[in-house]
């Protein structure tokens, strides 16, 4: 009886945190109610739905449950006011943005459904707020980056069980998608001269499984740095490595280019702020987490020059085990690029003829017809793949820099301050990094902007950035 006392008055003092904490439990899960679609090609379309997510119910909670407690801690309200004039111009434009989103709901088209997509980016502005207002809250922050490992290190076991049986592995009742090579529409690659399932998970396409993975990755091998000076931390080193292997296994199984790629540039920017900036002394001391004294310039130099040894060394590892695997070069990289060409040139039309408010929000995939110069195919009713080339089409160039600003308020936001704990200055550098990641990943993919999962991931990464710069004692 004790216990649950104990737990009721955890849960009464901070109730959007154990909501929270739900949330980051079930935002990777498609589990969810569609409450109305409108039909594409006579089918469902997944960009043209209105749909209620357990995520979604879980968030909107934890959003409630913190403002009733700001309204009722006057102390807090003060502090909370005072982080808003801290961060006003990123806070500033993401609200501009959204106030443009819902403005759009008057150009001509899908009322509803620009209605709907309005909504879901008010949503995820509110994650983005309450994530930057929690970031310095060390058991917060522990357990949501403790959250996205262990998750992560699930999703993969069950994505190189899908790689491994070429089929789903029978978790329907998590609403795992129904896949196997003789299944049309799921993600298949060409090896050895036969086709082969993409990892999937619990999401709803490798790319995206592949992004989520990405974080993971990253989380994972910066873990013991970032929370070092806490007593909880209590895995080792071995428990890391096996965790970590198992999550780049996955994540190869994804064959996601966009992710894969990111993960790169994130290796290339914190390898770069290791060795150039003399955090750690050897790569082996970043697993270790102990700072060492900053080094000679000419040390520095040295070490530079042997971490773009350890880039070169992977460029060609790479490159060998795609020629042993026997990658089919059209199968992996034309046929992606021309049907991405498509997505393109009805981009560029509705560019063209919508250049300043574009098309509303929501709008892409339901007017593609309408800017293709060939028939389009159910399954060709996608967004452009590239998420500010999407932004333009549907918001115009006006929401385009509005979104552009933001990222670049954001990413500027992270600059280490001098007084911060050595833990929380390498997360502002690990949160940067993900985002510099992802900001790749938008050239080549939409999901952060117009799937769930991707979109959650994306707005919560903000969150972290924007909330670690505001670490001034």
């Amino acid at each position: 009886m004790a216990i649950f006392t104990k737990a009721w008055n955890n849960f009464k003092a901070r109730p959007d945190g154990w909501f929270f904490y739900g949330f980051l439990l079930t935002f990777t899960l498609s589990i969810r109610k569609v409450f109305f679609f409108y039909p594409i090609a006579g089918g469902f379309n997944e960009y043209t739905g209105i749909y209620l997510y357990l995520s979604d119910i879980l968030l909107i909670l934890t959003i409630i449950a913190w403002i009733i407690s700001i309204l009722r801690n006057k102390k807090l309200k003060l502090s909370s006011c005072i982080k808003f004039f801290n961060r006003q111009e990123a806070y500033i434009l993401v609200l501009v943005l959204v106030a443009w989103a819902f403005m759009s709901i008057s150009w001509p088209g899908n009322t509803n459904l620009a209605l709907f997509k309005a909504l879901k980016l008010a949503e995820f502005s509110l994650l983005f707020f309450y994530v930057a207002h929690n970031a310095l809250n060390k058991p917060l922050l522990r357990n949501t980056v403790g959250f996205i490992v262990a998750l992560g290190f699930i999703q993969a076991t069950i994505g190189i069980a899908q790689a491994v049986l070429q089929h789903s592995v029978g978790l329907f009742w998590l609403k795992e998608s129904l896949i196997s090579v003789n299944v049309d529409g799921v993600a298949k690659i060409v090896l050895f001269g036969h086709k082969f399932i993409r990892a999937y998970g619990l999401f709803p396409h490798p790319n995206i499984l592949g992004g989520f993975l990405l974080v993971s990755i990253v989380f994972t091998f910066a873990y013991r740095m970032m929370f070092r000076a806490s007593k909880n931390v209590s895995w080792g080193g071995t428990i890391m490595y096996i965790i970590l292997a198992v999550q780049v296994v996955a994540l190869l199984c994804t064959f996601s280019k966009s992710a894969i790629l990111g993960l790169f540039f994130i290796i290339c920017y914190g390898g770069y702020r290791v060795v150039s900036r003399g955090t750690f002394s050897s790569f082996t001391e970043l697993f270790r987490a102990r700072i060492s004294p900053i080094p000679t310039i000419i040390h520095d130099l040295m070490r530079v020059k042997s971490f773009y040894k350890y880039i070169g060394t992977f460029i060609i590892v790479f490159g060998l085990l795609i020629t042993i695997l026997g990658f089919n070069i059209d199968s992996s990289l034309l046929k992606s690029f021309n049907e991405r060409l498509l997505f393109l040139n009805v981009s560029r039309e509705t560019i063209v003829s919508n250049p300043i408010v574009g098309l509303g929000m929501g709008q892409f995939v339901s007017e593609m017809q309408k800017y293709s110069s060939v028939f389009l195919a159910d399954w060709q009713y996608q967004p452009v793949h590239n998420v500010f080339l999407l932004i333009w089409s549907e918001l115009g160039i006006i929401g385009l820099v509005l979104f552009i600003l933001f990222l670049w308020k954001v990413f500027r936001s992270s600059i280490i301050i001098p007084r911060l704990p050595a833990d929380e200055a390498g997360g502002i550098y690990v949160f940067k990094g993900i985002l510099l990641g992802f900001i790749i990943i938008m050239l080549f993919d939409h999901y952060f902007w117009d799937i769930q999962q991707g979109q959650i991931i994306f707005w919560m990464m903000l969150g972290l950035v924007v909330g670690m710069k505001n670490g001034e004692k």
